[in-house]
């Protein structure tokens, strides 16, 4: 429980930074560059936290960077690839006249459909998410079926 504190701490720290650290760039920037200070200051601060955050989640993991990213950054590609790809052939069937909630929702929906192979992609990739996905799929098949469910096969 301690434990749990002491990193929801490290969080709302790294949290109440940001802001700071934000319009801290964006009005030290401000006479500099004009309003690109504030995509300037944006993008420092997502580096920023990207950095703090990178570093809290292998200290937790208990990893190092390189083992870090074999284990979860490289099984993503595949599906973010996946997804690059389905949508880009999908931009030709998506025919937009007017602003109306007929095209939203066949965005919407080729967007959703897209997820289904990154995540077939996804499983076959990734071995953790692989294990998660059929140790959910047993417990599964074990409260649906009953303990005796091979008597009643033999009846």
């Amino acid at each position: 429980m301690l434990v749990a504190k002491q990193r929801l701490r490290t969080l709302n720290i790294i949290s109440a930074v940001l802001p700071i650290l934000y319009w801290s760039i964006v009005l030290f920037f401000f006479k500099q560059f004009g309003i690109n200070a504030f995509a300037g200051a944006k993008l420092i601060t997502f580096l920023f936290a990207g950095i703090l955050y990178l570093k809290f989640s292998l200290t937790f993991l208990k990893t190092d960077l390189l083992g870090f990213i074999k284990k979860y950054i490289l099984p993503i590609i595949p599906s973010v690839v996946c997804i690059i790809v389905f949508l880009s052939t999908a931009n030709y069937f998506i025919e937009i006249k007017d602003k109306n909630y007929s095209s939203l929702l066949l965005v919407i929906f080729l967007a959703l459909l897209s997820c289904v192979p990154a995540l077939v992609c996804y499983y076959f990739f990734s071995h953790p998410f692989r294990t998660y996905i059929l140790m959910l799929v047993r417990k599964t098949r074990n409260k649906l079926l009953p303990a005796n469910h091979s008597k009643i096969q033999e009846l």
